[in-house]
């Protein structure tokens, strides 16, 4: 088998965030749900040790990370390496809605 989603998640424990990186779905298999399952087994594998999951999104995929729960913390969009983003939060609290 072939690995189809990967991604990065670096732990700051004493700020309890969980940071994502480098999240990435081979072409021929996105939109298939790979890389929304790889987020939410990420997420609930480190969700006792957080109190919130941080990234930095490529403006042209936030709606990816929408999707997921994310939001962009302000209208602030920079560069980096090159590409325009956006920092995005989430709760790592689940919802008792």
């Amino acid at each position: 088998g072939a690995y189809v989603a990967v991604a990065r998640c670096l732990l700051d424990e004493p700020n309890r965030k969980a940071k994502f990186g480098r999240v990435a779905v081979l072409s021929e298999c996105r939109g298939k749900n790979f890389g929304a399952q790889l987020m939410d087994a990420i997420e609930e594998h480190v969700r006792d040790r957080v109190d919130m999951f941080v990234l930095s999104s490529q403006y042209g995929r936030k709606g990816f990370y929408e999707k997921c729960g994310y939001h962009c913390t302000s209208d602030e969009i920079y560069l980096e390496e090159g590409a325009k983003h956006c920092y995005m939060v989430k709760s790592a609290k689940l919802s008792t809605d």
